[in-house]
């Protein structure tokens, strides 16, 4: 755990790529679409920059100028939709959403578009478990920012310190510090959290370590 619960928890925030869902890689599709650009930068610079981002918006603002991201950012989306089919989702996840939702409020919070974002949910049969998703757009701030998830729950009239975010990044710890809110890692599909002292590899862990604290 980042930090304790100091509050009765009530809502359980989910990253949603590598931590609800493996999706399909975008990245040379991302490539292929900013290389487009004259004002695109390198090869290498673009995967550095896709690897780092937390959105596809940040992508593209930070490497192509103004007139130039919307149409950019469009053929995006159409690709994150058009992969979205080839998402996995382990049952084990579908079992803990099922118990978590029976007692907390469930909400996602995540860098990818909402189009794709609820078509995932909808392909995996996991929509009914949320009440509602913060997705990103060209409108919208990028984690680590709290703001994200500060909006996100006050919309439900729940305090940061009553709610716990899972995400596979450290971005996603540091947006619930932001925000003041507890977190744990996930790393049952990915382990990019390695050495974190709050990640859980199975989702079965995460019911039992969400026990411990609520």
């Amino acid at each position: 755990m980042s930090r304790t619960i100091k509050a009765p928890l009530r809502a359980v925030v989910f990253d949603l790529d590598n931590t609800l869902v493996i999706s399909a890689s975008t990245d040379e599709h991302v490539l292929q679409i900013l290389r487009q650009h004259e004002a695109a930068p390198s090869r290498i610079a673009l995967l550095e920059l896709i690897t780092a981002a937390t959105s596809d918006w940040q992508i593209v603002s930070q490497c192509l100028p103004p007139p130039e991201r919307i149409s950019a950012y469009r053929e995006i989306l159409k690709v994150n939709s058009d992969l979205a089919a080839a998402s996995t989702c382990r049952p084990e996840v579908r079992r803990c959403l099922a118990s978590l939702a029976s007692r907390y409020q469930l909400f996602i919070a995540t860098g990818r578009d909402a189009v794709s974002t609820r078509l995932i949910l909808r392909i995996h049969g996991l929509r009914e478990y949320f009440s509602d998703i913060a997705a990103a757009s060209e409108r919208s701030l990028s984690k680590p920012d709290g703001t994200v998830l500060t909006e996100l729950l006050r919309r439900h009239g729940i305090s940061p310190a009553e709610a716990l975010y899972v995400g596979d990044r450290m971005e996603d710890h540091q947006l619930a510090q932001q925000a003041g809110a507890a977190f744990l890692g996930a790393a049952w599909y990915v382990d990019r959290l390695a050495g974190f002292p709050a990640a859980v590899r199975s989702a079965a862990e995460l019911l039992t370590a969400i026990a411990a604290i609520a």
